[in-house]
């Protein structure tokens, strides 16, 4: 007989099913030496989400999330931009991150909803032109500049938070903004 060890929220100490339970992810995978892996209900997990985003001060790309992955990733620009350098052709290697960097609202731009400064770009599925948001090469649909709305914080945790609700989007893992850098987030297969 196999026994199941019963797991906990690690902010809220409900318990939870393994199969409801997201991973929010400080460490990065390990990148971040700093940060562990923490184990949330839905609820938390979501309220984690919101909180990261609320303190962070960069400007940052966010692709909306779908119920079609479970799992949600901050990529950081410099990241890819490290990596590029180092690839036999950096002109076509610098290319998708120049072109998701172009979405990022100007100094000037204000947010869609109630004209504060914005700091982010919600986009669709659509920025991605026939690929996976996760995989290893993208191509960055730039016409879809055009159906972006740009937000300010508190404008975009709303229409996330809603979002999340409408679509019924439960979470396996998120891998946060941790060292507040520009970059963007993106549904993943977790």
């Amino acid at each position: 007989m196999f026994f199941q060890k019963e797991l906990f929220c690690e902010r809220c100490h409900t318990p939870i099913n393994k199969k409801n339970m997201c991973t929010f992810d400080y460490s990065t995978q390990g990148r971040n030496k700093d940060g562990r892996p923490i184990n949330l209900c839905q609820e938390c997990c979501k309220k984690e989400l919101m909180d990261n985003l609320q303190i962070h001060t960069q400007k940052a790309v966010i692709v909306q999330p779908t119920d079609k992955y479970n799992a949600y990733v901050f990529y950081s620009f410099q990241l890819f931009i490290e990596e590029a350098k180092h690839s036999m052709n950096k002109e076509e290697a610098m290319k998708p991150t120049r072109d998701i960097m172009s979405f990022l609202p100007s100094d000037e731009e204000r947010c869609s909803y109630c004209s504060n400064p914005a700091i982010y770009t919600w986009c669709t599925l659509n920025l991605f032109r026939h690929c996976d948001p996760y995989g290893g090469s993208f191509h960055i649909n730039l016409e879809e500049k055009e159906n972006c709305v740009y937000l300010c914080k508190d404008c975009l945790i709303s229409l996330l938070s809603k979002k999340i609700k409408e679509d019924n989007i439960h979470f396996r893992a998120i891998y946060p903004m941790v060292n507040d850098e520009i970059g963007y987030f993106t549904p993943w297969l977790y």
